[in-house]
């Protein structure tokens, strides 16, 4: 029953919340795990850890958790970074590190193009599952391994900041199940309107997409005094997102996110999402 519910989960993951990718809600706050050009672009240091939890009162719910550093080199224009991250689905496990590499291209007084590619290892460990078919086919389990690499550029003008990406751009691991391994495409845009000294709102979009379903979220998010921050969203017209946080000392921040589903997804409970950020501007 346990494999029978992990079968349905990847298949539902994959068509309801296109997240063969970890889809997160304040993708904002962590660009570079799906742009890896964003890599320590605002900062000098950067760390942060991140918990999401899908439906949280559905058996084998996936579960993720990330943590990333990320080191601005000024002097030769460029960033570095390494991420971790950690994903169960039922029986499914999958484990990731990379390095992160960014280099900008200053093309004007307020303007710049900034490239980046990630590269290191993408683990899974898999249950053999019967898959129900006129043949009773089995994909045999194991632990697998394999090398992934993500490329992105991004453009920054004033207080807008836009960019593109292609992720997984090597070949997948499980062709046949195609979850966690296929090659997905982001473009992502927000822009930060100063309406005072003490107040900011700033609206954000993503699109991914791996050719086969497109996943859409739009936030709105609003800021006071650099400190207090909110947040409003919707994904696929079928979830809304809530959010907030607050920033201490001008370098601790700390945030929580509720997605709410309006499908049939919605007796299975909330998603939840956290996270911890230590920034050190200078």
């Amino acid at each position: 029953m346990k494999r029978l519910l992990t079968i349905i989960f990847i298949f539902a993951a994959s068509f309801l919340f296109s997240q063969q990718i970890k889809n997160s809600g304040l993708f904002q706050q962590n660009i570079s795990f799906f742009n890896p050009s964003a890599t320590a672009y605002q900062t000098k240091h950067y760390a942060t850890i991140i918990y999401d939890e899908k439906l949280s009162t559905f058996p084998g719910n996936p579960t993720t958790f990330i943590a990333q550093y990320e080191k601005n080199l000024e002097k030769i224009n460029s960033g570095i970074g390494i991420l971790m991250a950690n994903e169960n689905i039922g029986f499914a496990k999958y484990n990731i590190g990379m390095f992160q590499y960014r280099y900008t291209l200053k093309t004007g007084e307020e303007s710049r193009i900034l490239v980046g590619t990630s590269a290191g290892v993408f683990h899974s460990k898999f249950p053999d599952i019967i898959i129900i078919s006129n043949s009773n086919d089995t994909l045999e389990g194991g632990s697998q391994g394999k090398f992934t690499m993500n490329i992105g550029a991004s453009y920054q003008w004033k207080n807008l900041y836009a960019g593109i990406s292609a992720l997984n751009v090597t070949k997948p691991l499980f062709d046949r199940l195609n979850y966690n391994s296929a090659i997905h495409y982001v473009a992502h845009a927000n822009y930060v309107f100063n309406v005072s000294d003490k107040f900011k709102i700033s609206p954000q979009a993503k699109l991914m997409t791996e050719l086969v379903q497109l996943s859409a979220t739009f936030n709105l998010r609003f800021e006071h005094y650099n400190k207090f921050w909110y947040l409003a969203g919707v994904r696929n017209v079928k979830s809304f997102l809530f959010g907030a946080g607050v920033q201490f000392w001008d370098r601790l921040y700390i945030g929580y996110l509720y997605e709410h589903f309006t499908n049939f997804l919605g007796k299975y409970g909330p998603s939840h999402e956290a996270f911890v950020t230590f920034k050190i501007n200078n």
